[in-house]
């Protein structure tokens, strides 16, 4: 009963028509009732509607937030694979003791302004914060991109660049060309990126090695033919590369290193 009072209440709030009224009263940054001192910029396009009502209700992300707020203690560098508009990585940011290094890789580059508006305003003192508009890849140098109606739904597909279809190219980097670039001895992984993280499971063990927890939310997927589910990505997380699963919300998950 508790989850269809939810849903109903997440539909009642959360539509084009209330997000569209939510950004009229506020149309330079739309504040968050539910963690208090936050507040977004979004992009009036390309960008659908109902998202300004989601972030105003504090219903955006909701479990990976909390997940942060609860478990990272600001104390790594963070590799964040999805930046978005940059709104976690707000999150993230607010949290980080100074002097530490956030990375965000976000592939959709139309998205890098609103990115970098969002977490100038949260970050530390000596803050090193860097954004990579690149697509997490192991198979290739370059991959494109579908850039949907809305723009925060960017998934790798295949074809040539075509802006006029909504597809782009971008060059691809692996976790450990970050990890190497940035010379981090020790990081926390965020990661949202509509289900390219069974290419980096697959592909990816020395640079998660030096990965000490992992936020994340997990997708079903396909790759290289075989259909793999988040069931399967857990399985691999726990077992190939010996994390510990530590809490869960739906797909969202949290590990860490035991």
């Amino acid at each position: 009963m508790g989850k269809i009072i939810k849903k109903f209440f997440f539909r009642l709030l959360v539509n084009k028509f209330t997000g569209s009224v939510i950004h009229t009263i506020y149309p330079r940054l739309i504040p968050d009732i539910r963690w208090r001192g936050y507040k977004f910029t979004i992009q009036r396009n390309g960008v659908n509607k109902s998202l300004a009502a989601s972030l105003f209700c504090g219903f955006y992300e909701a479990a990976e937030i909390r997940f942060i707020h609860q478990y990272y203690k600001g104390k790594t560098d963070v590799i964040e694979l999805g930046g978005s508009m940059g709104i976690v990585t707000s999150h993230l940011a607010s949290l980080q003791e100074p002097g530490k290094k956030l990375i965000t890789v976000e592939a959709n580059p139309f998205l890098a302004e609103t990115l970098i508006q969002n977490v100038k305003r949260y970050l530390k003192a000596k803050s090193q914060f860097s954004i990579l508009t690149n697509a997490i890849a192991y198979h290739s140098d370059e991959v494109s991109l579908q850039i949907t109606g809305n723009s925060t739904e960017t998934k790798v597909v295949a074809g040539e660049n075509n802006l006029e279809s909504g597809k782009v190219v971008v060059k691809s980097i692996k976790l450990s060309d970050i990890i190497n670039k940035y010379e981090l001895n020790e990081f926390t992984l965020v990661s949202d990126i509509e289900g390219a993280e069974a290419e980096l499971f697959h592909n990816e063990s020395l640079g998660l090695a030096k990965c000490k927890e992992i936020f994340i939310e997990l997708h079903d997927t396909v790759y290289k033919n075989n259909t793999i589910t988040i069931e399967d990505l857990k399985r691999s997380i726990i077992g190939k590369h010996q994390f510990i699963l530590v809490d869960q919300n739906g797909p969202v998950i949290y590990f860490k290193r035991p």
